[in-house]
């Protein structure tokens, strides 16, 4: 199992403090080119279609190429980034942001090397090795499992982890320690809003 990577990049967006992106228009689109944090809305693929590109309403991202759509809160609080590059084989569409605090949900796609309880488990384990870290125990899910976690005294998370056509969705929550309750009882809201099958555009 080739966990190393996905250690690498979950540890990764747990650590690097996110900077607040600055407001804009609530309907966002991106594409399935190489995402990259100075284009935030890259042209196209010449192949790509209307139906397989990533695209959102006001508070829906939906990914057809990937096989997922995920939702945000009303209003201007949290709002789409694009992802950014990842380790061979991983992709970050998404990033769900909280502009004020930094909070953030990031969405994480992968080949479906091990079952979601499994991989959550490894991925616990590995998050307690490193310094400052504690996590609870994963739990099965509806979905798959989950478990929280947090890094000293200054951040808390949440991993949610799903399989599902040959894939791994690992979403990985973050909020500040200070951070008003709503925040993160948002953050466990947009997470619950993963949903795997992705309806095609002429049945929406």
């Amino acid at each position: 199992m080739r966990l190393a990577p996905w250690m690498a990049l979950t540890f990764a967006a747990c650590a690097t403090a996110p900077r607040p992106a600055p407001v804009e228009d609530e309907a966002v689109s991106s594409s399935r080119a190489p995402l990259r944090t100075s284009d935030p809305t890259p042209a196209p693929p010449a192949e790509a279609t209307a139906d397989d590109r990533p695209h959102t309403g006001a508070t829906r991202w939906v990914d057809s190429n990937l096989g997922f759509e995920i939702e945000r809160p009303d209003g201007d609080e949290w709002e789409f980034t694009p992802g950014h590059e990842a380790p061979e084989g991983i992709v970050v569409p998404v990033i769900v942001l909280h502009v004020a605090t930094g909070a953030q949900v990031v969405v994480q796609v992968a080949p479906d090397v091990a079952p979601a309880q499994e991989f959550a488990e490894r991925l616990a384990v590995g998050l307690r090795s490193k310094p400052g870290f504690e996590t609870t125990v994963p739990e099965p899910s509806h979905k798959g499992s989950s478990f929280r976690f947090t890094m000293g005294d200054s951040i808390f998370g949440s991993v949610g982890i799903t399989g599902s056509g040959g894939r791994l969705y690992v979403l990985l929550g973050t909020w500040p320690a200070s951070a008003p309750t709503t925040v993160e009882r948002d953050v466990h809201l947009i997470m619950s809003s993963l949903k795997t099958v992705v309806l095609h555009q002429a049945e929406r």
